[in-house]
């Protein structure tokens, strides 16, 4: 500033005249200085006599203020060497607005300001130069004699702002010309100031993650989401999630560092052209194929590339007996989408917000409640424009969802739907045979069944012809294994620093190929795992034994401690994949063969560990049910499994509450949990019609129980069903057997609550199957 004042108000407070520093002396006193600083900070605006005297003397005034002020003002007036630096107004004082006096303070601002205008140039260097220059005149904690004073406070936290302003502009434009150490630099400086500033801590994780550190960066997201827990009870930001997807996706192929991408999309253009034409006709599509065929990967690629409203689920087996778990992933897609924009009845709507958790109505009872939820599921599946559904892992599906979806797909027009399921599992899972034999009555689906790459295919992903031969002849040719190979061969080895490239070096590729090969789909995973350290090592333990998406906080509580390195490590070995609904392993192969070859010890305080976290999270009665089995812990596992089934059973759903009782009987439990479990059995059996098996649990749990007011309960409706048989009997015509003869009226009219009301109710044997068949007799319309 040559032969100016400059007056510092960012740091320690200091005057300089013609580049000389002026002693505190100079102002013969505290007082003077501080009566500068208040005109410096406030530069440009009045200073009323009577704020200055109540800022110089807030205890005690002098005998006569307006003449002490006038002193104070001329000793400041002498200190910076030239009197018309401080004006005099009608009101007050002021520090001259003109040249030859400079604040910091403004000069900063100024050079924020020329950041932010910058920045929306698009000028990225400019933006950071003009940051750091701002960042050069910090010197430390601003007007620090006064860090208590009110007066400051309003110029303290602003230019604090400021700062955390400047701080963040710079690190977004470090990060946009590359610079990613100072855009680290910058974000953990800002994110230091404010710890709860989300976008400087997210601000760091990028610059982290583009810096290379990935396991940095999900380490800093994962400590942001535990901070905000803690101090504010809230969730990770959308922008903090997203990144964290990203970064897990990256880490498992998709467009991570290093040049690697993922595999491109081969073998399943015609099975893709036919799925895209779906609408035009056909309406439905069946995809089938083992473990590894790739199912999924060409739902991805259509969903990518279709001009519909895509709504995609996947089935996770933990959900199998939790009922609408399917359906309510599809509804919150539908929702999101328009998907309430349709026109629903109250109680329709009322129940369709209950299954959602969201605050209704109450409907009359849980078989009504049923019903409805079938008939407006259908409804707002079909409202978003031209909805195409997109449903992996049918074989897991509860049946509760598979009502749901039959429903919605025998009647609403305009809805198309690709379901995509395992064939191996459906011995063990009739209810979903039932449907897909339901759907193959009602709407005749496109049946696509995934096999093995040819070797075109496998070349389009290698290159070298000689070696896609092999890949195909030495596996099952199945994606899945063909990949595996492919990520064996990319393994840094000899060669140039970070070449994962598969390349034809005479005969040694395809001597590893050949190896790779013979080793098997679940060796290649062991062997990947074993290079792994312990932390990554029992987190994915962890997630084999979940088996679902698990949120990251979740699976923090199961770990026991910070997960973010760990994620990390696990994404850059492609073991794991991040979605909507948390983190999970990236395939459903590695995670059946990590959940095998675990350690029997370590897998049952994994169990338990799960279980343990479980108890903390509301609606998971089964779930931690079968952890707790798992752990050994027999006898608390039979009780958390008869809540689950009475929770299952009080929203009708008497199929997911029949698999959970023989469950928990098969735990050889207690008498009390075991009267729970047969008192709950005797529930399934006659909704199902079996009322004499009904009575048999009944009589059975009356011999474990001794309490009186349980026994007297029990009692009542073992009567009731002793009478409901009797009404039967008489209903039946003489000579007819139990399950011939003509229905007749009067007191048979009973036995309607046996029957269950079936306008309202699918057949409840074991999924929507019946729902179709009925449909069957009444075509939709648009067929």
């Amino acid at each position: 500033m040559g032969g100016g004042v400059e007056i510092d108000l960012l740091g320690p407070f200091r005057v300089t005249r013609a580049g000389e520093a002026v002693a505190p002396t100079a102002f013969g006193g505290r007082q003077a200085r501080l009566l500068l600083r208040v005109l410096a900070a406030g530069r440009g605006t009045v200073a009323t006599r009577e704020a200055l005297i109540e800022v110089l003397w807030p205890d005690a005034s002098p005998s006569d203020t307006h003449a002490a002020l006038n002193v104070l003002v001329c000793r400041v007036r002498r200190a910076l060497g030239d009197p018309s630096l401080v004006e005099t107004t009608a009101g007050g004082y002021l520090l001259h607005a003109g040249e030859g006096v400079s604040v910091d303070a403004e000069r900063f601002a100024a050079a924020v300001d020329r950041a932010a205008a910058a920045r929306e140039r698009g000028d990225h260097r400019a933006t950071l130069q003009e940051v750091e220059a701002a960042l050069d005149l910090w010197r430390g904690d601003p007007l620090p004699d006064d860090v208590f004073a009110d007066w400051a406070a309003p110029h303290r936290d602003g230019w604090m702002r400021r700062r955390e302003d400047a701080l963040e502009l710079g690190a977004r434009a470090a990060l946009a010309v590359g610079e990613h150490g100072r855009a680290a630099d910058h974000a953990r400086a800002a994110a230091t100031l404010s710890p709860l500033r989300e976008p400087s801590r997210v601000l760091l994780a990028r610059s982290l993650a583009a810096g290379g550190d990935r396991a940095g960066a999900l380490a800093e997201i994962e400590a942001l989401r535990r901070d905000l827990d803690e101090e504010l009870g809230i969730g990770l930001p959308p922008e903090a999630q997203d990144l964290r997807r990203r970064l897990l996706r990256s880490a498992a192929g998709h467009g991570s560092r290093g040049g690697r991408t993922s595999a491109p999309f081969t073998g399943r253009d015609r099975e893709l052209g036919m799925l895209a034409r779906l609408g035009e006709g056909d309406s439905v599509a069946l995809v089938s194929g083992p473990a590894g065929s790739g199912k999924s990967r060409l739902l991805d690629e259509l969903g990518a590339r279709t001009g519909r409203t895509v709504l995609a689920a996947r089935a996770v087996l933990p959900e199998i007996e939790t009922p609408w778990s399917l359906l309510r992933v599809l509804l919150r897609e539908a929702a999101a989408v328009g998907g309430r924009d349709t026109e629903l009845d109250a109680r329709s709507a009322s129940a369709l917000a209950a299954l959602l958790g969201e605050p209704a109505q109450p409907v009359l009872d849980p078989a009504t409640a049923r019903a409805l939820v079938v008939e407006g599921a259908g409804r707002m599946l079909a409202a978003p424009p031209r909805p195409l559904l997109l449903v992996d892992d049918v074989q897991w599906a509860d049946a509760s969802s598979l009502a749901a979806l039959a429903a919605a797909l025998a009647r609403a027009d305009g809805l198309v739907a690709v379901l995509a399921y395992r064939p191996e599992e459906l011995a063990a899972r009739p209810e979903v045979a039932d449907f897909r034999g339901a759907l193959r009555a009602m709407v005749h689906p496109v049946e696509l069944r995934l096999g093995r790459w040819d070797v075109a295919s496998v070349r389009r992903l290698v290159g070298d012809p000689q070696l896609a031969s092999l890949l195909v002849e030495a596996t099952d040719g199945t994606p899945f294994a063909v990949l595996e190979v492919v990520r064996e061969l990319e393994r840094p080895g000899p060669g140039p620093a970070g070449d994962r490239a598969v390349r034809h070096d005479g005969g040694d590729v395809l001597a590893r190929a050949r190896a790779a090969a013979r080793a098997g789909r679940r060796r290649a995973i062991r062997d990947r795992t074993a290079r792994l350290g312990p932390s990554a090592v029992r987190l994915l333990g962890l997630l084999s034994l979940v088996g679902r998406p698990a949120p990251p906080d979740q699976l923090a509580a199961m770990a026991g401690g910070d997960i973010g390195a760990a994620l990390a490590v696990l994404g850059e070995a492609e073991l794991i994949r991040d979605g909507p609904g948390g983190v999970a392993t990236a395939h459903d192969l590695i995670r059946e063969t990590v959940r095998d070859g675990l350690d029997p010890v370590a897998r049952r305080e994994l169990h338990r560990d799960i279980a343990r976290a479980l108890d903390a999270v509301p609606g998971t009665p089964g779930e931690r049910a079968h952890h707790l089995a798992g752990a050994g812990e027999n006898a608390a596992a039979a009780v958390a499994y008869a809540a689950a089934a009475r929770d299952r059973l009080a929203g009708f759903a008497h199929d997911e509450a029949g698999r959970l009782v023989e469950a928990g009987l098969a735990l050889d439990p207690g008498d009390g949990a075991r009267a729970d479990l047969l008192d709950a059995r005797a529930a399934v059996r006659d909704r199902r019609g079996d009322r004499a098996g009904a009575r048999d649990d009944l009589r059975a749990a009356l011999l474990l129980t001794t309490a009186a007011p349980e026994r007297s309960r029990l009692l009542a409706r073992l009567a009731a069903l002793a009478m409901g048989a009797e009404d039967l009997a008489r209903g039946r015509p003489r000579g007819a057997g139990p399950g011939g003869g003509r229905r007749r009226t009067g007191r048979a009219g009973s036995c309607a609550g046996a029957r269950r009301d079936r306008r309202h109710e699918p057949r409840p044997s074991r999924s929507g199957a019946g729902a179709l068949r009925r449909g069957a007799r009444a075509p939709r319309a648009r067929r």
